[in-house]
C-alpha cells in the first residue's frame, strides 16, 4: 500500500521529469544525466532503490526495443536478409529475457548491488550521511536494496505496457524524421531513412558529445548523401529533424523546468535521530538492531 501511494503521488511528477530530463539529456553527458535524474526522483519522495532501478530498467528496455525494431526494419527494407534480421531480433529479445532472469536472481542481484553501493557512496547525488552509512556495512546495504528491488519485478501485463511505450517512443521519433523528409518534398527511400535514423541513435548512444552533437548530424547526412540525395536537400532534412529532435525537446525541457521549480513538492531527506548514521549502521543484535536501523530511504520490504 505504501508503494502504491508513493507511485500515485509521483506519477504526474515523473511525466514532467521525463520532459525536463530531455533538457539535460541533450546538454549533459550520460553519467551526469543519470545522477541528475536520480536526484530529482529522490526530491519527490522516491527512495533510492526505486529511483536507481527504474532509471536502469527504462534505459535498458529502450535500448533493447531499439535493437529489435532497428534490426527488423533493416530486414523489411532489404538492407539485411529478412531471415537474418528476424533471427537477430529474436536473439536480442531472448537474450534480454535470459539476462533479466540471471540478473534478478538473489545471488547475482546482491553482487550487482554490492558494486553499485560501492560506486553510489562516491557520488555527490547521495547525502554525506547516507554515503558514510553505506561505507560501514556495504554488504548489508546491498542486501536491503536487493530485497527492495526484488519487489519491483513487473508482471507480464506491465512488461507489455513498458515495451509498448518504449516502441511508441522510437516510432514517434522515426515519424518525425519521416515527416521532415516529406515536408521538404524530396523523395528518399525508406531504407535510407531507416539507416539514417539508426545512425543518429547510435551517435546519441555513444555520448561522445551531449545529445550526439556533430556525430548524429554527420551520420544522418552521410546516409542521405550516399543514397544520392543532393547535398542541399540532405542538409535541409538534417536541420529540420535535429531542430525538432534535439533543440525542440531541450526547449520544452526549459519550459517544464520553469514550471517545476515553482510547483514541484520537496520531500526532506531524513535520517534516524540520536546517534550518528555511522553508529546506527553497525550491526547489532535483538531489539538493539531494530532500534538502530538507519533510515536511508529504502525501508525493509517486510515492513519493519
Amino acid at each position: 500500500m505504501q508503494q502504491r501511494r508513493q507511485f500515485g503521488e509521483t506519477r504526474g511528477a515523473v511525466a514532467a521529469l521525463v520532459l525536463y530530463g530531455e533538457l539535460h539529456r541533450h546538454l549533459l553527458a550520460a553519467g551526469r544525466v543519470h545522477v541528475y535524474a536520480t536526484y530529482q526522483l529522490r526530491k519527490r519522495g522516491v527512495d533510492v532503490a526505486v529511483a536507481a532501478w527504474s532509471l536502469v530498467l527504462s534505459g535498458t528496455v529502450a535500448t533493447i526495443v531499439l535493437l529489435v525494431l532497428g534490426t527488423a526494419a533493416l530486414g523489411v527494407t532489404g538492407q539485411v536478409p529478412p531471415l537474418v534480421a528476424g533471427g537477430l531480433a529474436a536473439g536480442v529479445a531472448v537474450g534480454a529475457s535470459g539476462a533479466w532472469e540471471v540478473v534478478t536472481r538473489p545471488s547475482a542481484l546482491h553482487r550487482f548491488l554490492r558494486v553499485g553501493t560501492a560506486l553510489g557512496r562516491r557520488l555527490p547525488v547521495f547525502c554525506r550521511t547516507c554515503r558514510r552509512t553505506w561505507a560501514v556495512d556495504p554488504d548489508r546495504t546491498a542486501r536491503r536494496v536487493a530485497d527492495r528491488v526484488r519487489l519491483l519485478r513487473p508482471s507480464a501485463s506491465q512488461w507489455a505496457v513498458i515495451g509498448t511505450l518504449a516502441a511508441l517512443s522510437w516510432l514517434l521519433d522515426f515519424l518525425s524524421l519521416s515527416l521532415s523528409v516529406v515536408a521538404l518534398g524530396h523523395p528518399v527511400p525508406w531504407s535510407t531513412i531507416v539507416v539514417g535514423f539508426l545512425a543518429v541513435q547510435g551517435a546519441i548512444a555513444l555520448q561522445v558529445f551531449p545529445g550526439g552533437a556533430g556525430l548524429a548530424e554527420a551520420g544522418l547526412l552521410g546516409a542521405l548523401i550516399t543514397s544520392g540525395i543532393p547535398v542541399s536537400s540532405a542538409l535541409a532534412i538534417v536541420l529540420v529533424y535535429r531542430t525538432i529532435n534535439w533543440l525542440g525537446l531541450a526547449a520544452l525541457g526549459w519550459v517544464v523546468y520553469a514550471v517545476q521549480i515553482h510547483l514541484a513538492p520537496f520531500h526532506e531527506h531524513r535520517h534516524g535521530s540520536g546517534s550518528s548514521a555511522v553508529e546506527l549502521a553497525v550491526p547489532k543484535s535483538g531489539s538493539q538492531r531494530a532500534a538502530a536501523e538507519p533510515v536511508t530511504n529504502f525501508p525493509d520490504p517486510n515492513g519493519a
